[in-house]
């Protein structure tokens, strides 16, 4: 079995936001959505993953699901590898908002935020 830590939450890589589409159904890989959520497309043009993003096969969500729960739980794992927490961000002085973007902090924060990048 994998070991997954997911209390963890902080950072998982940096991009470029390109744009984003509403979705109006259901996607066809298999994935769902909880009731009263709206599915959400973003598209990045350049992104970097802090994680073990090499070991994560590239496969649907929906051929991920057959093989089993173990099996997500290694991808999960391999992503969040290297995770800048918030945690850390708190003890950096260096704090986003859980759904923010780098761009609205202050720019003593963004450059502290910025070499806890670079260490990644």
């Amino acid at each position: 079995m994998a070991i997954c830590n997911l209390s963890k939450s902080g950072i998982i890589g940096i991009g470029i936001l390109s744009g984003k589409k509403i979705i109006e159904n259901e996607p066809s890989d298999g994935a769902s959505t909880p009731a009263g959520f709206r599915l959400i497309k973003i598209y990045f043009s350049d992104i970097r993953f802090f994680g073990d993003t090499d070991k994560i096969i590239n496969e649907s969500i929906a051929e991920k699901k057959q093989k089993g729960i173990n099996y997500i739980l290694r991808d999960i794992y391999n992503l969040t590898n290297n995770i800048i927490t918030f945690q850390e961000m708190r003890d950096n002085n260096c704090t986003i908002s859980t759904q923010g973007a780098v761009s609205k902090i202050s720019s003593d924060k963004y450059i502290r935020l910025l070499e806890l990048i670079r260490s990644r």
